[in-house]
């Protein structure tokens, strides 16, 4: 393989005692990686959709599964994309905000949906 790499010190990790590494528990990781996600500054939600009759990403009911996403930098652009998104049962969605992620589906039992919660 020809072109420029950057150096790398896996042999040192690898002869390092088991010591040098400091261990972690299942629950610290998970709480690194399922609660430490960031949204850009002045992004406000992402949402992204899922149809379940076609279990394909996206809106789309035709062609190669595509990945639809939605980004808004305001809340009420955001709110009314979800309350279009929830008059259609056979799209299930999920939404971030930089405070939580929710996954919204028309077989939730939860009906008095708000977006204000959002």
């Amino acid at each position: 393989m020809s072109g420029n790499y950057f150096p790398n010190n896996w042999a040192r990790y690898k002869a390092a005692p088991d010591d040098f590494f400091e261990p972690h528990t299942f629950m610290e990781i998970m709480a690194y990686k399922l609660l430490a996600w960031e949204l850009k500054p002045g992004i406000c939600a992402i949402i992204r959709v899922t149809n379940s009759e076609t279990k394909r990403t996206g809106m789309s009911h035709e062609g190669p599964p595509i990945i639809e996403e939605f980004v808004y930098k305001r809340k009420s652009a955001a709110d009314k994309r979800i309350e279009d998104l929830i008059t259609k049962p056979h799209l299930e969605f999920t939404v971030c905000t930089p405070d939580l992620i929710q996954a919204v589906s028309a077989h939730d039992s939860d009906s008095d949906y708000e977006p204000s919660n959002f």
